[in-house]
């Protein structure tokens, strides 16, 4: 089943596929063990990350009131508040955006993600990186 090996899609309990790549993403580095290799640091912020993402680019930059509600039960339930800010509106979120610790930190997360990745290739068996 060649769809296991796509990132975008998340298999429920039932082995059915949805488009989801906040899930799809971290099932698929388990399955091919990358995981290990990945911190939970990174997961969190590729979660968090991935899910603001969605929310920018299927939702513009200013979102609907619902969509608003959303993202700040997510944040709470997920413990994102270092990553996330925004502006109000009569005391309710308006525009959500990254906080200056998060850009900042971007650089380096990246950096030490093609590092973990980089140590997962180079452990790879010799038979998955040579050519046949």
């Amino acid at each position: 089943m060649e769809e296991r090996w796509n990132c975008q899609l998340y298999f429920n309990r039932k082995g059915e596929a949805a488009s989801n790549i906040p899930l799809g993403f971290p099932q698929l580095a388990d399955a091919c063990g990358l995981a290990p290799y990945l911190s939970q640091d990174f997961m969190k912020w590729f979660e968090a990350m991935f899910n603001y993402r969605n929310f920018m680019f299927h939702g513009g930059f200013e979102w609907t009131v619902h969509s608003r509600e959303k993202f700040t039960e997510i944040i709470e339930a997920k413990g994102w508040e270092r990553f996330f800010t925004c502006s109000t509106s009569g005391d309710k979120p308006w525009i959500y955006y990254l906080t200056n610790e998060t850009i900042a930190d971007m650089p380096d997360m990246i950096g030490k993600m093609l590092d973990d990745l980089g140590r997962f290739a180079k452990d790879l068996p010799f038979e998955l990186i040579s050519k046949p």
